[in-house]
């Protein structure tokens, strides 16, 4: 009907298989800036990937997915990707004492380095199109909620190794005034004897 926008519309008809497309791994680039851009699409991928881990309660799949965002960063861990460690350590209810003291840390590391990360540094309009306009205040929410779940899970620590002792010493007491005997007497019959 319009043969001139034909070749125009063509490009985005086309069928995208393994014989038309080339993988290109980062290897061949020679620009500094096209390796930052490679690296900023790779973190965001790998911190929208834990996010979704996090939601789905993998919480060691999340974390091996920001021990490999760190990875592609050349060992160079920003702000978010120590404060999504902190929300995956949290998140986990089976999280022990030091495994929150861990998740601590690492929400007081995202903060320290916020201040002096430079895409922070940028105009608010730009930041609430990066949807960055509020990292500090997630960040802090983020260390009252880890100080919060310490609270609770010292609070567990203590009635759990109360309720141990009280057990310990409610068994020892009546193991030294009775002594109960079970024998199996022929016929499945039991026998019980109080000393």
């Amino acid at each position: 009907m319009f043969p001139e926008l034909e070749p125009k519309y063509k490009q985005f008809l086309a069928m995208f298989t393994d014989k038309n497309v080339v993988l290109h791994d980062g290897e061949d680039m020679e620009n500094s800036g096209d390796h930052d851009m490679r690296n900023s699409m790779l973190l965001t991928i790998y911190l929208n990937m834990s996010a979704a881990y996090i939601q789905a309660n993998h919480y060691t799949l999340a974390l091996q997915v920001l021990d490999e965002a760190e990875n592609a960063c050349g060992g160079k861990a920003g702000s978010q990707i120590y404060y999504r460690r902190s929300q995956a350590i949290t998140s986990n209810l089976a999280s022990t004492l030091d495994d929150l003291r861990k998740a601590k840390a690492h929400i007081e590391q995202a903060i320290n380095l916020f201040q002096y990360e430079k895409i922070h540094k940028q105009k608010p309009k730009i930041l609430h199109m990066l949807n960055l306009d509020n990292c500090l205040e997630a960040y802090n929410d983020q260390a009252k909620l880890v100080m919060k779940r310490l609270e609770e899970r010292r609070e567990w620590e203590v009635f759990s190794l109360k309720r141990k002792i009280m057990l310990w010493i409610i068994l020892r007491f009546y193991s030294n005034f009775l002594e109960v005997e079970v024998d199996v007497v022929g016929g499945g019959n039991i026998k019980t004897r109080i000393r």
